[in-house]
């Protein structure tokens, strides 16, 4: 499995992070006239499904990047786990999907495609191509977003709607932004790049000692497109039950905050993600198999992949959110940032608990940041109880590749004021256009 949300550079340490290549899907074999690549695979199924209680399963696979032939492999991994039959009443599992024909190949069209994939009699695999948009058009992208979903949502009428959306992600930053922050904030920007080493290649960093890191999506070519996060939520036409982001960077309270209101629980990683992400071979038995989806499962078994490795490969930061409960933490939180506004204003950040590497000093774990505001017992007990009402599952390696040990993890990164006071364009950007702050004035 190479499930890369971080790529590396070839060298030996790099080896660590990649298993040997295999065949992969030929998305040009995809047509809409509904005759589908075959794979061989193994099926089972102990949930009865009737037309009342039937989920839809959605995974976007914006691979129009670096990213490409990972993303290719996660749908090739996807097809030898469970798969739902096709019947009249079955669950149905979709993969919204762009990727390039070959590495950083952005010139040759490639189209956007809806596939289904089902178990057919006999245990083969059949990908059908139910719709194909035209090649200049970006998977990451609102309008996009919204047209395939409601298109979906019309199309596979269902008790439940799911989705993960996998790609690169930058978090909660504008678009553009992590990329090269010097085209924003001049004097924030230079501060971060390291003298002598490799800039800025289709978009995102490719420094030899650090990975080519992955707002949420990335369309390369033209028009070159990202989405940022309120937009993504305001493009989701129907109600999720979960949503998970195998994506690096998402597991900020200012993502979850955006996306309360259209799903009932996140699953997502505050770090980085390594070479192999989420288990795609078990991800669909987990969210259609059982009785109710289980997303915290989803979760674990990502987690416990990681934590079973061992040296730098032992990295992962994973939580599950209640987002019915974001809420009454925002009104905690609200309360306690206007207390201690001065001291979020002029903290050091070196004292706190980061969940960034390369100089990309936007995420922070948010427990930590008001722990360093010397809170009252009551405070304190009042910002556990509100966390802990969120989380539904939290784990978390005990260090972080060779950069960083991970001693607080609260299940949330949060920005940190005092750690970019010169970064006039990010700032104001935070002060308008993020809905956790208009909450909460986190950033006055």
């Amino acid at each position: 499995m190479r499930k890369a949300r971080i790529i590396f550079m070839m060298t030996l340490a790099a080896g660590l992070f990649f298993s040997c290549g295999k065949e992969n899907p030929n998305f040009k074999d995809f047509n809409p006239a509904g005759e589908g690549t075959v794979f061989t695979g193994v099926t089972k199924t102990d949930r009865t499904v009737t037309q009342e209680t039937r989920r839809v399963f959605i995974l976007v696979s914006a691979g129009y990047n670096s990213l490409y032939d990972y993303l290719r492999e996660d749908i090739d991994d996807m097809t030898k786990g469970y798969l739902p039959e096709r019947t009249r009443n079955s669950d149905v599992v979709l993969v919204i999907s762009r990727l390039t024909e070959k590495y950083k190949d952005y010139t040759t069209p490639a189209s956007p495609v809806l596939i289904r994939l089902t178990r057919e009699e006999g245990e083969e695999t059949l990908m059908d191509t139910v719709k194909v948009w035209s090649g200049d058009t970006p998977v990451s992208s609102a309008s996009f977003m919204r047209e395939a979903l409601e298109f979906v949502r019309d199309t596979y009428p269902a008790a439940g709607y799911g989705m993960v959306f996998s790609s690169h992600g930058t978090g909660w930053l504008p678009a553009k932004y992590y990329s090269n922050p010097s085209n924003f904030d001049p004097e924030e920007g230079s501060s971060i790049w390291y003298a002598g080493k490799r800039g800025v290649s289709f978009g995102f960093p490719e420094i030899p000692e650090y990975p080519a890191v992955k707002s949420l999506g990335q369309d390369e070519g033209t028009p070159y497109s990202e989405i940022e996060i309120q937009d993504l939520a305001g493009a989701i036409p129907m109600h999720m039950d979960y949503i998970i982001l195998d994506a690096c960077l998402m597991g900020c309270i200012e993502v979850a905050y955006e996306l309360r209101n259209v799903c009932d629980v996140l699953g997502f990683s505050q770090t980085e993600i390594l070479a192999d992400g989420l288990d795609y071979k078990t991800l669909v038995s987990r969210l259609l198999e059982e009785s109710v989806p289980n997303v915290k499962g989803v979760c674990e078994d990502y987690f416990n992949f990681y934590s079973s490795r061992t040296g730098s490969a032992q990295s992962a930061t994973i939580s599950l959110i209640n987002c019915k409960a974001l809420d009454n933490l925002a009104s905690v939180c609200a309360t306690l940032f206007a207390k201690y506004q001065t001291k979020l204003q002029n903290m050091s950040p070196d004292a706190v608990q980061r969940y960034y590497r390369a100089g990309r000093h936007y995420f922070y774990d948010l427990k930590d940041i008001l722990l360093h505001c010397s809170m009252t017992a009551d405070e304190t007990a009042a910002l556990e109880e509100a966390l802990d009402a969120c989380i539904v599952y939290k784990a978390a390696t005990p260090r972080f590749i060779n950069d960083f040990d991970i001693r607080v993890y609260s299940g949330f990164s949060m920005y940190l004021p005092s750690a970019c006071k010169r970064a006039d364009y990010l700032n104001n950007y935070y002060r308008t256009s993020i809905s956790w702050n208009a909450r909460t004035g986190l950033v006055p």
